[in-house]
C-alpha cells in the first residue's frame, strides 16, 4: 500500500508525500488497536473461529480491486496541472485532496479488519497443538513462517508491481 501511495504519479501511483503517508499509517495503527480490542473477540464468538478466519482470509480477493480505484478517486476528485507539452503525461499537485486522502484511510481500514486473520490464526495453532508441552514449539514454528512470508511476500508484490508499471509504460 506504502509503495502504490509513494510511486509517482506517471507510474500510475498516488504521488502522495512521505509525511502524508505516515499520518496515514499513523491513523490506521490507532484503528487497527480498536479493531483488535473492539471487534475481535465479537468476530470470534459470532462466527467461530475457523469461520472468522476464512471468512477474513478470503475478503483480501476484494481488497486487491479496491486499490486501482484510489487513482480513480484521485482522477475523478482532484484537477490536473497544465501539461508541458501534448506529449506530457497527466499531472497533478504535490498535496492530495480529501476524497484521495479518505479513500486511502479506507482501505487501510479494511486493510486492518482483515489483518484480525492472523490473531485468529494464532488461536486456531494453539488449538491444534498435541499437548502443553508443545505451545512454544508450535507457537515459535509458526511465528517464524508467518514473520517471514510478511517480509518475502509485500517485497515481491512491490518488486513484481513496480516491474510492472515500468513495462507497461514502455
Amino acid at each position: 500500500m506504502s509503495v502504490l501511495s509513494y510511486i509517482i504519479l506517471t507510474l500510475s501511483g498516488l504521488g502522495m508525500s512521505a509525511s502524508a503517508i505516515g499520518t496515514a499509517l499513523a491513523v490506521n495503527g490507532v484503528w487497527t488497536i480498536a479493531c483488535q480490542l473492539l471487534l475481535l473477540n465479537r468476530i470470534r464468538r459470532y462466527f467461530g473461529i475457523a469461520l472468522a478466519f476464512k471468512i477474513l482470509s478470503f475478503a483480501w480477493i476484494p481488497l486487491w480491486f479496491m486499490l486501482p480505484m484510489l487513482r480513480s478517486v484521485l482522477e475523478a476528485t482532484e484537477s490536473p496541472v497544465s501539461a508541458q507539452s501534448v506529449y506530457d503525461p497527466v499531472r497533478f499537485g504535490e498535496e492530495r485532496g480529501w476524497a484521495t486522502s479518505i479513500g486511502v484511510n479506507l482501505v487501510l481500514s479494511f486493510v486492518s479488519v482483515i489483518g484480525m486473520a492472523n490473531s485468529l490464526l494464532m488461536v486456531l495453532v494453539n488449538f491444534s497443538c498435541p499437548d502443553q508441552t508443545a505451545y512454544g514449539a508450535v507457537n515459535g514454528i509458526s511465528t517464524a513462517v508467518g514473520c517471514m512470508a510478511r517480509v518475502v511476500g509485500p517485497s515481491l508484490v512491490s518488486a513484481v508491481s513496480i516491474c510492472c508499471v515500468v513495462v507497461s509504460q514502455g
